[in-house]
């Protein structure tokens, strides 16, 4: 299959859940990621967080909570005009925010069953 057409389905198929600004995505040989730094890092970050489950790896709530606040503060920062983000604080909090929503999920779910 084409590498252009793949590029093309990938970036329609994400469109739905990025707002995938090429100033705020990663790029691999010329082609802009189908999803922003920010996104790439949660993607990841569920990833992470899914091999911690396997693992039985569990961190405390407050942790999980740190990891939640440091994106959401680089997203209000760089919202709010005061601090503007780069691409790597956005893949890092994205990062750190997707392994901590794994990972409530984990204690949400060990509490129900």
């Amino acid at each position: 299959m084409n590498p252009d057409r793949i590029w093309l389905s990938l970036m329609h198929l994400f469109s739905h859940s990025c707002h995938q600004k090429a100033e705020r995505s990663f790029f691999i040989h010329g082609y802009q990621c189908p999803v922003c730094a920010r996104c790439s890092g949660l993607y990841i970050g569920y990833g992470f967080g899914i091999l911690l489950w396997m693992r039985s790896i569990t961190l405390p709530l407050a942790v999980y909570g740190l990891f939640m606040l440091c994106m959401l503060s680089d997203w209000g920062l760089q919202a709010a005009d005061i601090l503007p983000s780069t691409n790597a604080r956005r893949f890092l909090t994205g990062l750190l925010c997707g392994i901590a929503v794994i990972g409530i999920l984990h204690v949400l779910l060990q509490a129900v069953f």
